[in-house]
């Protein structure tokens, strides 16, 4: 259901930037023409999980297209994010407009208490938003234009 409500948002012109979205592109091509199974075995889920056009996943503040051989935040043998260990640097990242409102979010969420912060915190926080500003900024240069703008 994911893969198709993405699928459907990217069709409608949901604009998406980072390195990864290629990768996001082709495997919403490949998963349209997933139509779901029924799982009878621990071997078909298995293989079903396996299949790299369903392995989007989508974070809090990111969409994470697993590519394990690229993958930041591998550790040991897990073939799935592991986002505590998310760096902002991953080549497996694409963000999507759903993604940058929640960037915008967090910056606010983040903004609200900076203030009264003592200093050390105060200016991790400050860093962090200006990071995440630099994703909206670097998301919104990407985007295409139109005759309009």
């Amino acid at each position: 259901e994911q893969l198709h409500d993405d699928a459907r948002r990217a069709e409608a012109g949901e604009h998406l930037s980072g390195p990864a979205v290629p990768h996001y592109r082709e495997r919403l091509q490949a998963g349209g023409t997933f139509t779901g199974l029924t799982l009878t075995s621990k071997s078909q889920a298995r293989t079903l999980l396996a299949n790299p056009a369903l392995n989007i996943h989508h974070g809090e503040l990111l969409t994470c297209v697993w590519r394990e051989a690229t993958a930041a935040c591998r550790q040991g043998d897990r073939d799935q994010p592991d986002w505590g260990r998310c760096t902002l640097s991953c080549a497996n990242i694409t963000w999507t407009d759903r993604d940058i409102a929640s960037v915008r979010a967090r910056i606010e969420d983040l903004g609200v208490g900076a203030s009264v912060m003592p200093a050390p915190l105060r200016q991790r926080t400050e860093e962090r938003i200006t990071r995440l500003r630099g994703i909206i900024d670097a998301h919104e240069a990407a985007r295409p234009r139109t005759e309009a703008q």
